[in-house]
């Protein structure tokens, strides 16, 4: 199994990025790969549970996530159990801790198994473990620039004041 983690310093308090990362069913509105996003029927839509079908940018891909662990103000922890990646197992961590007053650290941890065994573990050698690695900056990008921007759109949740 490979595992990727990556931080990223936000010039917020974890109570103003923490809102973003708690709305699960919109995603979309700070991952840059993510074209839609959607809370699946009949699923919580926060918390341990909830569970959401993600529409990729590409126009090919798609994944279907899962609550598995949930720490309110502080992260959680996702099974991608159903979708296109050429992953077979994925759970990826989500979070933000307070760094200071007024600023904090957003992370991601991404652990994961690469299809097609030898095969599967050559390319994540060569390129998977680039590309995923560039993704979750992309999203961790995202989520420091939607919460440094200020306040959320309609539908999601205002963040506190700095």
């Amino acid at each position: 199994m490979s595992v990727i983690r990556i931080e990223k310093p936000i010039a917020r308090p974890a109570a103003t990025v923490w809102p973003l990362l708690s709305d699960f069913g919109s995603i979309d509105y700070f991952n840059p790969h993510v074209s839609e996003s959607r809370i699946l029927e009949g699923a919580p839509k926060t918390g341990l549970g909830a569970e959401r079908h993600c529409d990729l940018k590409d126009g090919r891909n798609w994944v279907r996530e899962r609550v598995v662990d949930w720490r309110p103000g502080a992260g959680y922890t996702v099974d991608i159990y159903e979708g296109t990646m050429p992953i077979e197992k994925i759970t990826t961590s989500l979070g933000v801790e307070p760094a200071s007053k007024d600023r904090s650290v957003a992370f991601m941890e991404m652990h994961y198994t690469p299809k097609y065994g030898l095969f599967g573990r050559i390319i994540d050698g060569l390129v998977l473990r680039r590309f995923i690695t560039r993704t979750l900056a992309d999203v961790l990008d995202g989520l420091a620039q939607k919460a440094e921007a200020g306040p959320a759109p309609i539908g999601l949740p205002e963040p506190a004041a700095a």
